[in-house]
């Protein structure tokens, strides 16, 4: 029983008055907390989908019982697909302690990653219009969705490497579902407080996409169905690069800006700027840098609707294509 801790999960100690470990707890995503004991406390610590609680040495009786009160109290899982709403995840492979060996690969792919974004996009620029001239929704549906799960699989990869990279604990890499339908993918990693590398961690995904991009505009120009379907691909990896720009919560953009600004999520700052009757009149009678931080603010709205409408073409659009 390889069991995994769920999303929102967050584990600690009690400290007594001299500062020393009194007990642990555990709190679910609805923030119920749980007192645990340190046996309890050991296996939630391992609970990353690569640990079977079986084998660490406790009757078997007993770990069934524990997995069924962990499991009723909405702190593990036992199966790779978790439902929520609005959402949830399909794991698809699990980490955990095997990033020590991707560690290598991944980290001088990084390291290459952003020069090769900067080289294969500023070669493919040159080619960009004749990209877009020969991209067309008529294409066989199975093809293109696979050509679209591609993109978001490379994507994902980015991320992957940069997390593996500067030593972040990756658990898992999967799919995330609104319901039972896949929206796009995931990847699961510890926070990291390093402003630049966690920019970094945040933009590999969108380099990858625009490294794509590039090299498929080059190779638009190709004779025939290759020109098309290389056409078609950068069209959507363009688009994937800059939809995920947006500084909105949940993409990357809002990630990468809240780093380099250094707060938790400049989405949710913005909204609770334009909540707060104060904020407002003070970025209002603020000057020119008040009235451009209102401008950011409202902009960050914007996206936030850009994005709803965006996921409705695409469902549209899949409907089309069916």
């Amino acid at each position: 029983m390889y069991p995994l801790l769920l999303d929102g999960v967050k584990l600690g100690t009690y400290e007594n008055d001299e500062g020393e470990d009194d007990g642990f707890f555990a709190e679910n995503a609805r923030g119920e907390t749980f007192d645990i004991g340190d046996q309890i406390y050991d296996l939630l610590l391992i609970a990353d989908g690569c640990h079977d609680f079986y084998k660490q040495g406790l009757p078997r009786r007993e770990v069934t019982r524990i997995i069924r009160d962990l499991k009723k109290c909405r702190l593990i899982s036992t199966s790779h697909l978790q439902l929520g709403f609005p959402f949830g995840r399909l794991v698809l492979f699990v980490v955990g302690d095997r990033s020590r060996a991707f560690r290598g690969p991944c980290t001088a792919f990084n390291q290459l990653l952003p020069y090769l974004c900067l080289f294969l996009s500023a070669a493919g620029a040159f080619s960009l219009g004749h990209a877009f001239s020969r991209f067309s929704l008529r294409y066989p549906p199975i093809p293109y969705l696979l050509m679209i799960l591609v993109s978001i699989f490379l994507h994902e990869l980015g991320h992957f490497c940069a997390a593996i990279a500067y030593r972040c604990k990756v658990a898992d890499v999967g799919i995330l579902l609104v319901g039972i339908l896949p929206v796009g993918a995931y990847v699961s990693q510890s926070e990291i407080h390093h402003r630049a590398r966690r920019t970094q961690i945040a933009l590999a995904g969108i380099e990858m996409n625009l490294c794509i991009a590039g090299l498929c505009a080059l190779l638009s120009r190709l004779p025939g169905d290759a020109g098309w379907t290389f056409a078609t691909a950068c069209v959507w990896n363009l688009f994937l690069a800059v939809s995920n720009l947006l500084p909105t919560s949940g993409l990357d953009g809002d990630t990468a800006l809240s780093s380099l600004l250094g707060i938790p999520s400049f989405s949710d700052f913005a909204l609770s700027a334009l909540r707060n009757p104060r904020s407002r009149r003070m970025l209002l009678h603020g000057g020119a840098e008040g009235l451009f931080w209102l401008g950011v603010c409202l902009f960050q709205i914007l996206c936030r609707l850009l994005l709803v409408l965006t996921f409705v073409g695409c469902l549209l659009l899949g409907l089309y294509m069916g």
